[in-house]
């Protein structure tokens, strides 16, 4: 991917004629291709980038002269050339190929440019005054240095004078010599030529021509094109002229109906070749590689009869099968000025109705097969195409994601260890412990091994979607919290995923060996990260750190080292990134073990910029380097990440570091990650060759075609022929969980159903059922497993996938018990015919039977209002149907109040009762004292709440709720919903509004005993108040109001407001309400004291712990001293709880302060001295963050100290200021100390600077915030 060409450098399209009078240019826009190296390709294109629209006043062109406006910025250097110039290819008869016949097809390069046009579009013919003026004697003495154009060495060497890559040399040359002795035309033989041709060239194999529109492409400029016939998509040409002949569309030139006489020239095809794919494919068949040629192109339109006088353009472009042709729509113009003599000219460029065209052409050979690339709409990057690896897209994911991830996927060691890990197949073991991260990897690994087909419309082959891994991240709630990081902490959140899913498997120690141990955050030995200042190559960088690989770690057989490029500036105080040059050795020695490169992972622009890039060779030494960077590509606005070859120049002495040229550059794109591979595992480490692997139930997510009327994936007919091969099983098994195991859980979510303690298992029922049976027979075989249970109806179930959702969250779909689906053929959760498991999972509680003859009279009530209903609507109708239309009264409808229930799935629906449902009787005889935490959920700290060291809940705190709630049904057993839910992760508080039930989980979460505690399930309606339900269901009064929330995921909560109903805030079965019963009287003093005691004062903050426990579970000894420091971020040395900075301490924040003393769940709390970017001390006491207590301010400006009270930052009480400058010096400017300080800086306030000063400035010298603009002040005596 190069440089941007100038905007009108496009692809040509023939477009309608425009009135050059009244025509506004609109010039092709071509977004330059995505660039991780700058090339010096100044000289691509010598004009100026011309945006000026035709229609308005512009400067006049640069280039009228006999010669180019200017000389390159830099010696052309010498190469030798081999080809010759290559004449026109003739045809059988001995003639010269006109313009524009291609071969067999004849057509052209561009789709569009056989388009015919109506006679609306035949402009009337404009005759060309020529110019016979001749330079004046001045003009003549300022013509200097003139080149003809017919001087071919001196293009030749412009031609390649920018290669500059060992990897890129010049290859064949050669040139079209056109001549147009009739441009114009006269008056009784007009040329009306739309677009013209050149005679076909034959230069290294290709075929190539140029094309010109006299009158513009759309544009009042002569437009001049290069086109290489030979890799134009000719299947996309033969498709529109069969078009044209089912619409009977006649061909029509300019010249009227005469149709060309061009006799056809055998055009030249390059030879088919295989596309090379450094990641071996699950398809084995070879797939055709898309031709290309990349060329360096020179065009001059000259005098015929006087050769200095000529324009030139030249570009560097990949001419391709979607970008056959190039140039420039605004070459020469305006093109009725063509003759014209302007000054500086010997003559008009027009002289006696003739122009010369000349075309060089200089092929590139080129390893990489892809520099030069353009994309555009016509032609979006296509990775695979290029170098044969697709590129990948990763929304709602860490920027890191991508370079993390490809580094690894690319990995044959990490691929073939990913192979060999067990998986449990969701589509048959349903009772098996998901496993979604390493699931996650291998679908993406199927996916990377799979091309995507191009879209047939858009020519766009659509990114690989790195979802999988943001599902994983989401089921174990951790997703919201990797918003920003780099990449060597996301490889160690992935990995503790990874390690979790393999516990006590042999591959858990094996993920050991690949990696070599954790890097530990316990110790202040740097493993894994050497130093890159003076270090000049990475083994003498590896040489002197001897803590590089721990002590009882085996030689890792895949080993990351990080470049540590983030600095402190103690004088400035600022952070800065090291771009100091580290050679990155192909072959290095660690501990006697001997390592190979195999890639890097770069950071680019400053240390904040999360702008991160993989840059591998899969394939070992010598082989080509791969690049997924951080560019878009045009089609798709999402992030994608591209992929290139890179040459060795562009990947290794490229990133390899060293200062910016210039002070104002911004950082460099450097290395920061070298990945090597241990020799040890010989060549096969790096070889093309890959174990079978046969990814069984991956291959239904793999598409392998496209839908041609709708364009979308499907399967192809060997997959769906395999599917239906598959027999459903016999027997099902189903696992029936009990609600009231939901009283045991604490922590967030509602069970844990794969811990196999004697908690879940007292609440679990297994059987067997047919595979035809139905929903209503599991609730019958349920009801036949519960003692106790007169009436079958009184079990309500909801069946439910457990790897749907979150973890511990899983997704209720229905109470499906009047559903007859057989309930082993289709899924009833996701009615996917295709699931073929012999496993099913349903959550299912239990009505009073107190309540059933309710239910049997409600029931029939409502058939009844539902009869009558029709009845009425049905008299109404008849007698609408009698009455004159004139004078008819409308139908009145039945009367009906709201206690109406809602009808029959095949009956008009009326309005539902808006009370509760009742609430199932489960918490009978349940207290909270029966309420152990689950094993999986980590116990709160025993800080809590023990010992006296938080006080203990106020008086009003409710007793929990036991027994069934007095409350009324209102649904019969006739409801039937179906939700619609795809396999995968769905938003599991979507709600279907035809379903007027919600089944939700209540909990209570107590700030003093740092608690969620469960209080049971209920059920309501869609329209009921949420806050009403709740003030029923514990039994409280609504006076004082409650702290309401709903859990999201298990990292956060969601704010319930009064008055909103659950429809109003998204709510579905299955969600979790919490609520704080008491409100604090005093809410700062609460939360201070819980607060001292080492707690969460606010619920969310607690919940976020859970989601750092789960991301980090090395981070959980409270007694450790950690170090924790990312590029880009802060550095902190301390203790941790709850993952929160607490103890003694030093953090150096990214703003330049440095504080060191006692902090408290991530603020400054205690006695700590901080040292401020701009040089003051406070050392003193803190309270959350800001100054309160006894402490001292000294001002490293003025030396003024202040010793005294704080409170909440500000001077508080008696003091002591002792001045070292006087008080009059005080208001001294602080930038240039000359001027007084009379500017308060915006938006921060701090008045610190003079007026002219406060101006300059970027960034406040006290506060470090950026200034938006200042304020001038006056002061008053």
């Amino acid at each position: 991917m190069d440089d941007a060409e100038p905007m009108d450098l496009a692809m040509s399209s023939i477009l309608p004629p425009q009135n050059p009078t009244t025509t506004t240019d609109q010039p092709t826009q071509t977004t330059p291709p995505p660039a991780s190296n700058q090339h010096d390709d100044d000289w691509v294109d010598d004009d100026a980038m011309d945006t000026t629209p035709d229609g308005s006043p512009g400067p006049a062109p640069q280039e009228h002269s006999t010669s180019p406006s200017s000389p390159p910025a830099q010696a052309p250097a010498e190469i030798q050339t081999n080809g010759q110039a290559t004449q026109p290819v003739a045809s059988q008869d001995g003639s010269t190929p006109s313009s524009g016949e291609n071969a067999d097809e004849g057509e052209d390069a561009t789709s569009s440019e056989d388009e015919d046009y109506d006679d609306e579009y035949d402009e009337e013919w404009h005759e060309i005054t020529e110019d016979m003026s001749v330079p004046t004697e001045q003009e003549l003495k300022e013509l200097k240095d003139e080149i003809s154009a017919k001087d071919d060495p001196h293009f030749m060497k412009l031609l390649t004078q920018s290669l500059d890559d060992p990897q890129v040399q010049p290859g064949e040359f050669g040139k079209i010599d056109w001549l147009i002795d009739r441009y114009n035309g006269t008056r009784e033989n007009p040329n009306k030529e739309l677009l013209m041709r050149s005679p076909v060239t034959r230069v290294g194999g290709y075929d190539w021509q140029l094309k010109l529109y006299p009158r513009g492409n759309d544009t009042e400029y002569l437009s001049v094109y290069v086109e290489c016939v030979s890799v134009s998509n000719k299947e996309k040409m033969k498709e529109k002229e069969k078009e044209k002949e089912k619409t009977g569309a006649k061909s029509k030139s300019r010249r009227g109906s005469k149709k060309e006489t061009h006799p056809k020239t055998q055009i030249s095809i390059p030879a088919v070749t295989n596309q090379h794919t450094p990641l071996p494919l699950l398809d084995p068949k070879p797939i055709p590689k898309r031709p290309s040629i990349a060329a360096s192109v020179i065009v001059v339109v000259y005098n015929p009869d006087e050769p200095r006088v000529h324009h030139q353009r030249s570009c560097l472009h990949r001419f391709c099968p979607n970008s056959s042709d190039w140039g420039w729509t605004r070459f020469y113009g305006p093109y009725y000025e063509i003759g014209t003599r302007q000054r500086g000219q010997r003559t008009a460029l027009l002289r006696g109705d003739k122009l010369a065209v000349t075309g060089f052409i200089q092929l590139i050979e080129d390893e990489t097969d892809g520099k030069y690339e353009h994309q555009s709409r016509e032609n979006p990057w296509d990775s695979f195409s290029m170098c044969g690896l697709q590129s990948m897209i990763s929304e709602r994911l860490p920027q890191s994601t991508v370079p993390a991830l490809s580094a690894w996927l690319l990995a044959k060691p990490f691929r073939e260890f990913l192979y060999r890990t067990p998986t449990p197949d969701p589509d048959y073991d349903h009772h098996g412990k998901p496993m979604p991260m390493v699931s996650g990897l291998k679908l993406l690994l199927a996916q990377l091994r799979t091309p995507v087909p191009i879209e047939p419309e858009s020519n766009y082959r659509t990114p690989v979607d790195m979802d999988p891994i943001r599902v994983a991240l989401e089921w174990y709630g951790i997703e919201e919290i990797l918003l920003k990081c780099d990449v060597i902490e996301l490889w160690e959140v992935i990995r503790a995923q990874l390690k979790e899913e393999l516990k006590d498997t042999p591959f858990e120690k094996e993920l050991d060996l690949l990696f070599g141990t954790e890097r530990s955050r316990t110790t202040d030995k740097a493993h894994y990260s050497v130093l890159v200042k003076d270090a000049g190559t990475m083994q003498n960088a590896i040489d002197q750190s001897p803590d590089l690989i721990p002590e009882d770690c085996e030689p890792p057989r895949i080993l990351h080292i990080e470049l540590n490029r983030q600095h402190f500036n103690e004088k400035t105080r600022t952070w800065q990134k090291l771009s100091d040059k580290v050679t990155l050795d192909d072959h290095v020695d660690v501990n006697g073990q001997s390592y190979t490169l195999y890639g890097f992972i770069t950071h680019d622009r400053d240390l904040q910029s999360c702008l991160f890039s993989t840059i591998v060779r899969p394939n070992g030494p010598g082989t080509g380097w791969y690049q997924y960077n951080d560019r878009k590509n045009l089609y798709d606005t999402r992030e994608e990440r591209l992929v290139q070859r890179l040459t060795n120049k562009e990947a290794i002495e490229a990133h390899e570091g060293g200062k910016p040229k210039k002070t104002d550059d911004p950082e460099p794109n450097v290395a920061y990650i070298a990945i090597y591979f241990a020799d040890f595992l010989g060549e096969d480490a790096f070889n093309s060759s890959e174990p079978h692997w046969d990814p069984a139930w991956i291959s239904h997510y793999l598409p392998t075609a496209y839908d041609s009327e709708t364009g979308s994936p499907i399967l192809t007919a060997a997959k769906e022929a395999e599917l239906d091969k598959i027999q459903a099983p016999i027997k099902l098994e189903v696992l029936a969980i009990h609600s009231k195991a939901f009283l045991r859980w604490q922590g967030p979510g509602i069970i844990d159903i794969y811990d196999d303690g004697p908690n879940n298992k007292a609440d679990m029922i297994k059987f067997m059922v047919d595979e035809t049976a139905s929903a209503t027979d599991v609730r019958d075989k349920i009801a036949k497993h519960v003692p106790d249970i007169k009436d079958a109806r009184q079990v309500k179930l909801w069946p439910f996938d457990p790897r749907d959702g979150v973890q511990f969250s899983p997704v209720l779909a229905r109470d499906d018990t009047s559903s007859k689906h057989p309930f082993g053929i289709i899924n009833p959760l996701t009615r996917d015919p295709s699931q073929k498991s012999s496993q099913r999972w349903v959550w299912y509680t239990l009505l009073d039977d107190s309540q059933l003859e309710t239910m049997k009279k409600e029931e029939e009530d409502r058939k009844k209002k539902i009869a009558e209903a029709k009845a009425a609507a049905e008299a109404a109708a008849v007698a609408a149907a009698m009455t004159p239309p004139p004078t008819a009264a409308p139908a009145q409808p039945p009367q009906t109040n709201e206690d109406t229930v809602m009808s029959d799935g095949d009956e008009a629906p009326t309005h539902v009762i808006a009370h509760l449902i009742p609430a199932p009787p489960h918490n009978a005889g349940a207290s909270s004292s029966s309420r152990t935490p689950n094993s999986s959920v980590p116990p709160p700290p025993s800080t809590f709440g023990i010992g006296g060291l938080i006080p203990p809940a106020p008086s009003g705190f409710p007793v929990h709720v036991s027994g069934s709630l007095d409350l009324t049904p209102v649904l019969g057993s006739g409801m039937h919903l179906d939700l619609g839910l795809d396999r995968g992760w769905k938003d599991f508080m979507q709600i279907n509004p035809e379903n007027p039930e919600i089944y939700f989980f209540l909990k209570t979460w107590d700030p003093y005993e740092q608690k969620l505690t469960a209080i049971g399930s209920f059920f309501a309606k869609h329209k009921d108040r949420v806050d009403h339900i709740i003030y029923k269901a514990l039994r409280v009064h609504k006076d004082p109001p409650l702290s309401i929330w709903v859990e999201k995921a298990i990292w956060s909560a969601e704010t319930i407001r009064r008055r909103k109903t659950f429809a109003d805030m998204g709510l579905r079965t299955g969600c979790i309400i919490i609520v704080q019963p008491k409100p604090f009287a005093d809410e700062d003093e609460a939360s201070q004291t819980i607060f001292e005691a080492g707690g969460f004062p606010d619920l969310k903050s607690y919940l976020r712990r859970f989601a750092k426990d789960a991301a980090f579970p090395t981070r959980r000894d409270s007694a450790a001293t950690y170090t924790l420091s990312y590029l880009g971020t802060e550095r902190y040395v301390g203790p941790l709880l709850h993952h929160e900075p607490h103890g003694y301490g030093s953090r150096l924040y990214f703003s330049g302060h440095q504080y060191e003393g006692m902090l408290h769940l991530g603020k400054r709390h205690g006695q700590g001295r901080m040292t401020f970017s701009n040089g003051d001390v406070y050392d003193g006491s803190w309270a959350r963050d800001e100054h309160s207590g006894q402490g001292t301010y000294t001002e490293a400006a003025s030396k003024n100290v202040y010793e005294g009270g704080w409170l909440n930052g500000r001077r508080h009480g008696e003091g002591v200021t002792r001045w070292q400058r006087a008080e009059e010096g005080d208001k001294i400017c602080r930038v240039c100390w000359e001027e007084v300080a009379d500017a308060a800086l915006n938006d921060c306030g701090h008045v610190v600077a003079c007026i002219a000063c406060a101006r300059r400035v970027d960034v406040c010298p006290v506060c470090r915030r950026k200034v938006l603009s200042a304020l001038k002040l006056w002061y008053v005596n």
